[in-house]
């Protein structure tokens, strides 16, 4: 380019200058399984119903002996998930490099987007609300994780982090539920209507720093949160905080 664009709006371009009939992200110095690309290219042609498919990975941190979580990694092997839209659902559960992308997402996305958002969000976001989203449960990379890196996963461990994330990700449901109430997704938008008074309200409860009150929140919450994992952090950076104006 002849500026700079950022890694955000160069994503946008790069994708939009695709026109095969599959598309694989590949942005890093991961690691990519032989069968990569034949194994995912065959489960799209025959699911035609697919228009983003990710598959698992394993993880190589780079700075840290840290032991990542992948959800639903250890399921069995080459079997195939859809991941149903529901509360919670925006929230990315694999990194874009592990995506083969159908182009008619990738044109609905563009034409769809939000573009202060990852790219890799968008897609998923989009995927799972029109009810083309899965999981093909094989490591099919291995995903090196620097620090200062820009798709590192952050627990957010403490409350300000926590809530400039809840913010974030508030921003990005306003988005997807007016984009879907102006494309006739009328059921997810009210779903993520009530997943940004939820986060509102967890907002305020972390504020509070109140740990029974925090607990009995997430208990009577679970469903909205993505996984039972970042519904016990709450509670932890709650604790964490006490501790912390304690000492």
């Amino acid at each position: 380019n002849e500026t700079n664009l950022g890694w955000r709006k160069n994503f946008r371009v790069a994708l939009d200058k695709c026109n095969g009939e599959f598309v694989f992200l590949c942005d890093q110095d991961d690691i990519w399984k032989e069968t990569k690309i034949e194994e995912m290219v065959s489960v799209m042609e025959r699911h035609p119903d697919i228009e983003l498919l990710a598959s698992d990975y394993e993880s190589l941190n780079m700075d840290s002996n840290e032991d990542v979580t992948i959800r639903g990694n250890k399921k069995g092997k080459g079997s195939l998930e859809q991941l149903h839209f529901g509360y919670g659902s925006l929230s990315v559960l694999r990194p874009g490099c592990t995506y083969c992308a159908r182009n008619s997402l990738v044109r609905f996305a563009l034409d769809h987007d939000m573009e202060s958002a990852p790219h890799d969000a968008i897609l998923w976001g989009w995927a799972s609300i029109r009810n083309g989203l899965y999981i093909y449960h094989k490591d099919l990379i291995v995903y090196r994780r620097h620090s200062g890196c820009a798709s590192l996963s952050s627990e957010n461990l403490s409350i300000g982090k926590r809530l400039k994330q809840l913010e974030y990700d508030i921003s990005v449901e306003e988005f997807f539920s007016s984009a879907c109430r102006n494309n006739g997704y009328d059921n997810q938008s009210n779903i993520l209507s009530e997943q940004i008074t939820f986060n509102r309200k967890r907002m305020e409860v972390i504020r509070n720093k109140k740990v029974f009150h925090t607990a009995k929140f997430v208990l009577n919450n679970l469903k909205h949160y993505p996984t039972k994992r970042n519904a016990a952090s709450d509670i932890y950076i709650v604790i964490g905080k006490q501790k912390s104006e304690t000492i």
